[in-house]
């Protein structure tokens, strides 16, 4: 059974990269926060298509503000996709440290010939990783 994800902590659901970007969303864990107490956090990323080769890292950016300007922008983790793994999932723990601040996306670099990705990206506690459940296009999945 796959985990359900919540879309209050979605990052980016079907978003196509051409050129160096951020995530569509940016998280807010408020002023009061401390990421590194608790359930352990992970950036899960998940590839649809891919084109062009290449290199493509997502660098997982945390800042004070909402803009992400000035020097407090700070990066706490890195996925480095391979280019020719289409439909594939990346998983990037966040540190169990005061070193997240208050806001987090992601910052997309590609690069190659003619590049393209596809891809979601979520926030989940890291203890449901393991849940996660891939099905085949075009396949209803009904619960009962």
């Amino acid at each position: 059974m796959g985990y359900a994800l919540d879309a209050q902590q979605e990052l980016s659901k079907n978003h196509t990269l051409t050129a160096t970007g951020n995530s569509q969303e940016s998280l807010d864990f408020g002023a009061d926060r401390n990421v590194g107490v608790g359930e352990p956090l992970a950036v899960f990323f998940k590839v649809g298509a891919i084109a062009g080769g290449g290199v493509y890292t997502a660098a997982i950016e945390t800042a004070d503000d909402d803009d992400f300007t000035g020097a407090d922008v700070a990066t706490v983790g890195t996925i480095t996709i391979n280019s020719a793994n289409a439909n594939t999932a990346y998983v990037q723990y966040l540190p169990k440290d005061n070193t997240v601040k208050r806001f987090l996306r992601l910052r997309l670099t590609i690069g190659g010939s003619a590049p393209s990705i596809n891809y979601d990206a979520y926030l989940v506690p890291a203890s449901t990783v393991h849940a996660w459940t891939s099905y085949p296009a075009n396949y209803t999945i009904v619960t009962a």
